[in-house]
């Protein structure tokens, strides 16, 4: 039975099997070594790679190790998505629900969409019925759309994905497109994350990229950060980017701070940045 949620599967295999830039995730989980290039099992150079790759489909059906059945309609699913789309649908559909190799494949596949048409890949990705795989096509959507339209991306990613990593690392991702543009915006949408661990690690990032600009509006920043949690925080976050530069770059920026902000960020870097 093929799980719902794939209906636009035909419409993903078209961005699949163009040449995209923004495949950053998938190509390591790929299988190394495709059915069309590993030799068949009589010995022959010439043997059909559909039929290869089918034989192999049929082979793991019958498999009583569920772990190994498993792995191979996953290398079904990747290398069939060029020979035979219909066939990657159906090993795709026997993965089980939420699994890496189903979250990896969604991934790849949302990505390759989105880059030819945002849109479509996002509405693609909230058809799919389970949570875990949902979250994990919207986050990637998301992360091609922040090339373009960050405010956007960053919208899909808080409205509309479940709490946990992937949303953060969605987050984090955002911020590091977001602030290679507008660094000042990405700060202060990373500054409104809930997520404790994704906030920090956005504002560090975020904080990085402007002090590269602008050390002195960081510096700034800093100083009308309202004490408590927030400047905490936003502490952390210069120590973090401090430690990303050569050490005289870094106390060069140190002494541009005043009194108590200096002496915070200089323990921070003196510590190695724990918390």
């Amino acid at each position: 039975m093929m799980r719902v949620g794939w209906w636009l599967l035909p419409l993903v295999l078209v961005g699949a099997c163009r040449k995209s830039s923004t495949d950053e995730s998938s190509a390591a989980a790929e299988p190394s070594l495709k059915f069309r290039d590993r030799p068949a099992r009589d010995g022959s150079a010439d043997v059909d790679p559909v039929e290869r790759v089918r034989l192999s489909y049929e082979e793991a059906l019958v498999l009583e190790d569920s772990a190994e059945q498993q792995r191979v309609f996953a290398e079904v699913a990747w290398d069939a998505i060029e020979l035979d789309p219909e066939l990657a649908q159906e090993a795709f559909s026997r993965l089980e629900t939420g699994s890496e190799a189903s979250k990896r494949l969604i991934g790849h596949f949302v990505m390759r969409l989105a880059d030819e048409d945002p849109a479509a890949a996002v509405e693609w990705a909230r058809g799919l019925e389970d949570p875990a795989e949902r979250s994990e096509g919207l986050g990637r959507a998301a992360v091609v759309i922040s090339n373009q339209d960050p405010q956007l991306a960053g919208e899909l990613v808080v409205n509309e994905m479940e709490p946990g990593r992937s949303r953060d690392r969605s987050a984090v991702q955002v911020v590091q497109r977001w602030s290679q543009s507008n660094p000042e915006a990405a700060l202060s949408w990373a500054e409104s994350l809930d997520s404790r661990p994704a906030r920090q690690a956005g504002m560090s990032e975020a904080v990085w990229r402007w002090m590269g600009r602008d050390e002195a509006a960081v510096v700034s920043w800093l100083g009308a950060v309202e004490d408590g949690q927030a400047r905490a925080e936003a502490v952390l976050a210069v120590a973090h980017a401090l430690g990303r530069m050569p050490d005289e770059e870094g106390k060069r920026i140190i002494g541009l701070l005043d009194g108590e902000l200096r002496e915070r960020v200089e323990a921070r870097v003196a510590h190695g940045l724990e918390r």
